[in-house]
């Protein structure tokens, strides 16, 4: 009953955002809607404030403000990718404050957003707004992350456009943030796990334990998510593999990932850093996949022409 009572709210947030997707994002009372934001303290007052209003800024803010995980994931988007939404990613930055780790380590950060409105002319068409968008993690006067999304203006006017959304991703703040001291690379080992994918794109690129990142590379999750954030997708465990295998530069762990990787893909580019032959020879014989074993044979034959 809980998980039907999980899906029909996040279906429901679906609805009203989808609904509240139109155009003219920014009110003439902007202002007002930001200010009375700091007065809801309601969850589903300010979910409902967020998806209705046409704000953009007065709906940033009140992301900011709401703490309930089913209401955020609603609005988190499909978890299955990066977003450029930036309504979807002040929701996932909001989730990943709330996570564990990321609370015991600085229980007390926030996020700020702040949005400004720009345009630009055009020849015939007319004014065409866009807008800049700033995400900030920040504890207390300690800025911890930042980044900035803006509206990219085509060169030509797109038929009937009047408002462009900011567009960019919070892949960076993520690494930003857990570059602070205060995570230990056990911490970033376990937000890799994160179902979120700017959260576990920025816990590894902030990774530099050799055996942490082998670790990574070699174990691929096959489960099923029982709930949105719980165990991650098998198509981002891979995404995970292939970015900690990327920085990998500890030779035997290359050569046990070369030997022992389920994915293919990584046990081929593996091969391509080996440069003991006995153990290329093996893999040019041995490994059952065809791409792995001519990598292997390739590589092996430049070696032996005195290559690199």
């Amino acid at each position: 009953m809980s998980k039907i009572i999980l899906s029909l709210s996040i279906l429901f947030v679906w609805i009203i955002l989808i609904s509240a997707q139109m155009p003219g994002l920014y009110s003439s009372n902007a202002y007002e809607h930001v200010t009375a934001v700091a007065q809801l303290t309601d969850q589903t007052g300010l979910a409902i404030f967020a998806l209705e209003n046409k704000a953009n800024n007065a709906r940033l803010a009140t992301i900011t403000e709401l703490t309930n995980e089913t209401i955020l994931v609603g609005i988190a988007g499909f978890m299955n990718r990066r977003t450029d939404d930036s309504l979807q990613a002040a929701a996932r930055l909001r989730l990943a404050l709330q996570d564990s780790i990321v609370i015991a380590r600085i229980p007390d950060a926030t996020l700020v957003t702040d949005c400004s409105l720009t345009w630009r002319a055009y020849s015939p068409g007319g004014d065409v707004r866009g807008e800049n968008i700033v995400f900030t993690i920040q504890r207390g006067s300690r800025i911890l992350a930042r980044t900035v999304w803006s509206t990219v203006f085509p060169y030509k006017l797109p038929i009937s456009t009047r408002f462009m959304p900011a567009i960019g991703h919070v892949s960076a703040a993520m690494g930003q943030l857990f570059r602070q001291p205060e995570f230990t690379q056990q911490d970033l080992l376990k937000l890799t796990r994160s179902q979120i994918p700017e959260v576990r794109e920025g816990a590894i690129d902030n990774l530099v334990d050799q055996a942490i990142l082998a670790k990574i590379a070699l174990e691929a999750q096959d489960s099923t998510p029982q709930n949105p954030l719980e165990v991650p997708w098998k198509a981002l465990e891979y995404n995970a593999c292939r970015a900690a295998f990327a920085k990998l530069t500890n030779h035997a762990f290359i050569a046990k990932i070369a030997l022992e990787d389920k994915d293919s893909f990584i046990r081929e580019h593996a091969v391509l850093k080996l440069e003991d032959q006995t153990l290329l020879t093996k893999i040019a014989v041995e490994d059952k996949d065809g791409d792995v074993r001519d990598a292997a044979t390739m590589h092996l034959a430049t070696l032996r022409a005195g290559g690199h």
